[in-house]
């Protein structure tokens, strides 16, 4: 079992968790596409535990495969460990299996939407906060059931308005028990043969996990992958059958990607498929003449969780799934400056003027409202110079004074060009409709 990490939390240093303005309002846009989505495609919405049994993953500890996982966890009074969540994928298949979901009617689909934690003697406060979405489904072999998740993980990203440009996709099988351990003999037989040219970790890595060595970063063993065999060419005809099929599926949704023989992440969760979505950065130069600095991130990964899922529960199951890192995805968008979801300022601002207008401006509110019309507001100022300058963001401008309130009208007033009509309050929706249509189809 994974070392219990002792955190030590400043008390007066909880604000990084804190979350306001513009991040939240980006991370609620990602999860109300990526919700939607996901309901859409029949992805039931699932919470679970923020407390887990840490002896409950034990397992997976002894195959290796949490080495890079950075446990929350405290040791009760009973000698439980006792650990915060720690992903959304970990306590969906922890939920599955002690809940005994096997005898219901499958494929099962579960989108699982919560706050996880990690230990970091790096932070501040020696505690990680962060957002993690992810997509389950359980029960389905096909290649139809990895690809639907896929494609709800790729659309939640375009439809914010993502430039596809800026996204690369990286795929590749690993095989299967079948497959697998030939393809890791004749790798292993090969770095062997060049022993001497390896840096001293890909040498200490050759005996347990020797595709360590694609993702290495020095120059000579970057020449001996080069050359090295690659795992397509070793795959047997039903993993071949079932990477061709998963292809075929992203062709036809038109998602771009780069199919990487070369391409693995040893001791991660998956197993036979796994893919990255990458969001590349603008090159800035870090000094006048100097080089470029670009800095990527990962926002989403997936693949198969089958032999996790069999070292967990002891039963074979296909398993599949998906997860967005929000939290990388929001620091590129910051990065870039990019404006995701639309603009978040109204098209319509309400102005009041007097003490009965803006007593009135409420039940005017609420109707406009109930008809779907958004409409921003500043009820708490009076001075109506302050107000205008608020009201520059909109298209239009409403203008509620004393004479209006009483006549029940309005002042429709447009902000570019000054122009400004008066409208029956009870013909008002209609007015606008067609005039924010009007507007739209310039």
């Amino acid at each position: 079992m994974a070392r219990p990490k002792k955190i030590l939390i400043p008390r007066d240093n909880f604000n990084q968790f804190d979350c306001f303005n513009s991040k939240e309002r980006l991370i609620n846009i990602f999860r109300k596409k990526l919700g939607s989505l996901a309901d859409f495609y029949g992805f039931s919405k699932t919470h679970t535990s923020p407390f887990e049994n840490h002896r409950f993953f034990s397992p997976l500890t002894k195959a290796g495969l949490l080495d890079d996982r950075e446990f929350v966890i405290h040791k009760n009074k009973i000698n439980d460990f006792i650990t915060l969540r720690p992903s959304s994928i970990l306590s969906a298949l922890r939920a599955y299996i002690t809940n005994k979901l096997f005898d219901l009617s499958h494929p099962l689909k579960m989108s699982v939407d919560e706050e996880c934690f990690r230990a970091n003697s790096k932070e501040a406060a020696g505690l990680v906060v962060y957002p993690d979405f992810s997509l389950l489904m359980f029960g389905e072999a096909n290649a139809v059931a990895e690809a639907e998740i896929f494609q709800v993980v790729w659309q939640s990203v375009r439809d914010l308005g993502f430039p596809t440009d800026k996204l690369e996709v990286k795929i590749n099988s690993l095989g299967c028990k079948e497959c697998r351990p030939s393809y890791r003999s004749t790798l292993s037989a090969y770095l062997r043969s060049r022993l001497s040219r390896l840096c001293k970790n890909c040498k200490k890595d050759l005996k347990v996990s020797p595709t360590n060595i694609f993702s290495c970063g020095e120059e000579k063993c970057k020449i001996v992958a080069g050359n090295a065999p690659a795992v397509l060419d070793f795959l047997c005809e039903a993993c071949k059958k079932y990477l061709r099929e998963l292809l075929e599926f992203l062709d036809e949704m038109s998602i771009p990607y780069l199919l990487d023989g070369k391409f693995f992440r040893d001791r991660s969760l998956y197993n036979k498929i796994i893919w990255e979505i990458w969001a590349t950065g603008t090159a800035q130069p870090v000094e006048e003449g100097g080089d470029s600095n670009i800095k990527d991130y990962l926002i989403g990964e997936g693949g198969g969780l089958s032999g996790v899922f069999e070292i967990l529960s002891e039963r074979p199951l296909d398993v599949f799934s998906g997860t967005v890192f929000v939290e990388n995805l929001e620091r590129f968008v910051f990065q870039e400056k990019l404006l995701l979801g639309g603009n978040p300022k109204p098209n319509i601002f309400l102005i009041q003027l007097g003490e009965l207008a803006k007593r009135k401006s409420f039940g005017l509110m609420e109707n406009l409202r109930k008809a779907g019309i958004e409409v921003g507001e500043s009820l708490s100022k009076d001075a109506i110079k302050s107000q205008l300058k608020s009201a520059e963001v909109a298209e239009v401008a409403l203008i509620l004074g004393q004479k209006e309130a009483l006549d029940r009208t309005i002042i429709v007033r447009d902000t570019q060009s000054g122009i400004q009509e008066t409208v029956p309050q009870d013909k008002l929706i209609d007015f606008l409709k067609r005039k924010l249509e009007k507007q739209n189809q310039l």
